[in-house]
């Protein structure tokens, strides 16, 4: 059989967008004959989000895990304040990684992966992937595959060179990690992105590298789709008129790239005109944006921020809401990449409302396969409508987006990772 390696500083317990792929395609490409293991981090990094099972929980051997110098970043920023991000040795702690650590904070992590080419799962692995963020697992992944012969797959969920303006990241870094994320796509034998169209852009920049798209994926029942959907039907027929009419949005707002003034704007306006109370939900690590948006705005009634979950308490606050927001970064990442998110948005059945521009990858799909609807940033008033009409007439994500889940399953990642593995194995 042959053996793959897996470099990713997100993987079970935890149940961060990384893990949560990641443990996916561990189980798919098992089930296609790879013997799969991992280079991950130690768990003690792992403070928010636990609770995803571990598909090679069986073997715990092929799970490699080396202790991240900096773990206690993220244990002192988890509080879900504004002041632990500025306050206290949490905050001094991230604000030194944010800037003085290249390319992020994981660097000195993945500098402790160095030796792991000498231990037996790494050093017979035939193709290694690894994935960013973060960027530091290209890195150890390019030193060890120097040293094995293996062949390498460099995975961006994210392209480095369109950083969020919001980012806070000064124009020398971003110039440095543009120049990194070439050198990266220059070296590996192969690139995989998130989109055909994340990839169509990376092809622009770099026309002689091999990229291929290798979507994310859920798992998908078309069956127990259609019954969540005609739960969901009923329900909102039945509501009594003071339950909630509930819109969720789960994940991080990166700093306020997720922009969330506009749906909040619009979800106080549509409040005048629904029987139903209205309610933002906002589930993330950085969620206290969306209550500082809210307050500023004066709908702090409508707004209820809670912490990160794991993932499994997401997906049933996702089935539970009436609809879910898909926020795009207000800029170029906006407009090439498919949240990690949207997969399991489609696995539970529950429409999609799209916060960004229409002309997005993710937008054309949520309209095209009659999976919600999308509205521009600055269009309130049609996300105001489309709220007052999720009360008035129940809207449902279309039986043809259901028919269309199979091209996004968990099965077909890990069927087209495979296919990328075997590609740079016959080169």
């Amino acid at each position: 059989m042959p053996s793959c390696l897996i470099i990713s500083y997100g993987y079970p317990p935890s149940s961060s967008p990384a893990a949560v792929r990641m443990s996916r395609l561990v189980r798919g490409l098992g089930e296609r004959g790879w013997t799969p293991a991992v280079l991950t981090v130690g768990k003690a990094a792992m403070v928010r989000s636990r609770g995803l099972d571990d598909p090679l929980a069986g073997e715990p051997d092929r799970v490699l895990r080396y202790d991240d110098p900096l773990a206690a970043v993220a244990a002192n920023a988890s509080e879900n304040t504004a002041d632990s991000r500025r306050k206290g040795l949490g905050g001094m702690l991230k604000a030194f990684a944010k800037g003085l650590l290249f390319p992020d904070r994981t660097v000195l992590w993945a500098m402790r992966l160095r030796a792991a080419h000498s231990e037996p799962l790494v050093a017979k692995a035939q193709v290694i992937l690894s994935t960013s963020p973060s960027l530091a697992s290209h890195i150890a992944a390019y030193r060890i595959a120097r040293k094995t012969g293996a062949a390498w797959v460099a995975e961006f969920r994210d392209p480095v060179s369109w950083l969020p303006e919001k980012d806070e990241t000064g124009p020398v870094r971003r110039r440095l990690l543009a120049r990194l994320e070439r050198w990266i796509v220059g070296r590996a034998d192969a690139t995989v992105t998130m989109s055909d169209t994340f990839t169509e852009y990376f092809k622009g920049l770099y026309p002689d590298a091999e990229i291929r798209a290798v979507p994310n994926g859920s798992d998908f029942d078309p069956d127990a789709i259609q019954a969540k959907m005609k739960a969901r039907e009923a329900r909102l027929a039945a509501a009594d008129p003071d339950t909630p009419l509930i819109l969720l949005h789960a994940g991080a707002l990166y700093g306020g790239a997720r922009e969330p003034g506009p749906i909040i704007q619009a979800a106080k306006k549509a409040a005048l005109q629904t029987t139903r109370p209205i309610r933002l939900k906002f589930i993330g690590s950085d969620s206290y944006l969306a209550a500082e948006e809210a307050s500023r705005l004066d709908a702090t009634d409508i707004v209820e921020a809670v912490p990160a979950l794991d993932h499994a308490a997401t997906v049933r606050e996702t089935e539970q809401a009436d609809a879910v927001l898909a926020m795009l970064h207000r800029d170029p990442v906006g407009r090439v990449s498919i949240m990690s998110k949207f997969f399991d948005y489609i696995a539970t059945g529950t429409p999609i409302l799209v916060v960004g521009e229409r002309c997005a990858t993710l937008s054309k799909i949520v309209e095209q396969e009659g999976a919600g609807a999308a509205r521009e940033y600055d269009d309130v008033e049609g996300m105001t409508q489309w709220i007052v009409r999720l009360e008035r007439e129940p809207q449902t994500m279309s039986y043809d987006a259901v028919a269309a889940s199979g091209n996004w399953s968990a099965d077909r990642m890990a069927e087209r990772m495979s296919l990328v593995f075997q590609h740079v194995l016959g080169r």
